[in-house]
């Protein structure tokens, strides 16, 4: 069953002013939107900066966090970062975006809250939610029944691998 995205919108902001981060790297980019926000810093929002920079975009990336790509291995982040910062991509850190207007984003930065200019498309990348209802539909089953992968807890594809080989192996 899996995961699904943790937010799907940003109060007070039309639909057509958001999109998934999921939608964008299925290749479905906006071709009327130039200036992007991505909401979150981990490495699905750095994905999806990074298509969206090399597609001649102009990209900020915001994270609530002081430090970027957090649920990423170093080597791979401190490249991804640089590789960001010489496309022109913009890094804020400590920031959380609140809620929008019909002209503004309102954000607390360092605690502060401020207001900015809306962009053409803000893109969610705020992690992933347990998607585990599957689990409630087989009660009548009579044999053992395991959690595995995102259904039990959002993580990389390995842990789910991993987790199924344990199982497997003290079943």
């Amino acid at each position: 069953t899996g995961a699904e995205p943790r937010k799907r919108h940003v109060d007070g902001l039309r639909e057509n002013e958001c999109i998934l981060a999921w939608d964008i790297l299925r290749g479905n980019i906006p071709g009327n939107a130039e200036n992007y926000l991505v909401i979150g810093g981990g490495a699905v929002g750095l994905e999806v900066a990074l298509l969206l920079s090399t597609k001649g975009k102009k990209v900020t990336v915001v994270e609530m966090q002081k430090q970027f790509g957090m649920d990423m291995g170093d080597t791979i982040r401190w490249s991804l970062l640089r590789i960001l910062r010489n496309l022109g991509v913009k890094l804020i850190p400590s920031v959380e975006v609140t809620r929008g207007d019909g002209d503004y984003l309102y954000v607390t930065e360092d605690g502060m809250e401020k207001k900015w200019t809306k962009f053409d498309r803000h893109v969610l990348a705020t992690g992933l939610q347990s998607k585990d209802e599957l689990l409630n539909s087989l009660t009548a089953f009579k044999g053992e029944l395991y959690i595995i992968g995102d259904a039990k807890k959002p993580r990389k594809g390995a842990d789910a691998i991993r987790e199924g080989a344990e199982i497997g192996n003290f079943v």
